[in-house]
């Protein structure tokens, strides 16, 4: 692979997301609830939040009295796992309270059809969409805030992994358009991963899958009816992340 990265350009510039915040709202009283439900008294409330967040009771307090606007999003995750409650319905309201583990008990154990979900391991931002397989410009400096807004992600992950929607019809039938893919910048092409690769000539993007051919290197559609379905990989491009991960939602 390090022969790999002396014949192209692998990286783009990283995706920084040092610090990944979750928008207050109303994540601190969605937590209360959960603590006074859970019979935590209410004179504790803000030294258990502490406690189960790992953080300081003077950060409690600010989140608590609104001088700070936001909350990372490893300590809400924190918080859920502690009290099995499902992060969507903590960070947007949405959905069930409970994590589908702690329905075990409704569903049966012995389900024929259902098991328990994979583990999550963070949020990443959205940001806008790549189009596969027409050109579509290339973002070179995005900063925490920036995305239109977080997925979980449940593969481990670089700090810098994004997610973008998918437009076109290029990857179909194993991509189709509007669905979301995840993308680490850290992550090494091998042959047969799908990619985000970016001209350097007019910075536009695109996403394909990698394919290495007796030391060659390539970009194919899988659309068998895409009108140039293999696109050779020379020094004006570089290739920008692998795609780890995608998301499907029904709703």
């Amino acid at each position: 692979m390090n022969n790999i990265k002396a014949r192209l350009h692998l990286k783009c510039k990283p995706i920084c997301q040092e610090n990944l915040y979750v928008e207050q709202m109303n994540v601190i009283d969605r937590m209360k609830k959960v603590l006074v439900d859970e019979g935590i008294p209410t004179r504790r409330i803000r030294r258990q939040l502490a406690e189960d967040c790992g953080v300081s009771y003077e950060a409690v307090r600010q989140w608590d009295t609104r001088d700070t606007q936001k909350i990372e999003m490893d300590r809400i995750i924190r918080f859920a796992d502690k009290w099995g409650v499902d992060i969507r319905w903590l960070t947007t309201g949405k959905g069930e309270r409970e994590q589908f583990s702690n329905l075990r008990d409704e569903i049966g154990v012995n389900s024929d059809n259902l098991s328990i979900g994979p583990d999550i391991y963070g949020a990443v931002p959205l940001i806008s969409s790549v189009q596969a397989g027409h050109w579509e410009e290339a973002i070179d400096n995005y900063q925490p805030g920036d995305g239109e807004t977080t997925v979980l992600c449940t593969v481990p992950h670089s700090k810098y992994t994004f997610a973008v929607r998918v437009e076109g019809s290029s990857m179909e039938p194993k991509f189709t358009h509007g669905e979301i893919i995840i993308v680490d910048p850290e992550e090494d092409p091998k042959n047969g991963d799908y990619i985000i690769a970016r001209r350097l000539d007019n910075q536009k993007v695109t996403f394909k899958q990698f394919i290495s051919d007796s030391g060659e290197f390539f970009l194919k559609a899988l659309n068998p009816q895409w009108p140039e379905p293999i696109i050779p990989i020379d020094a004006k491009w570089e290739i920008c992340g692998v795609v780890i991960s995608r998301l499907e939602n029904f709703r």
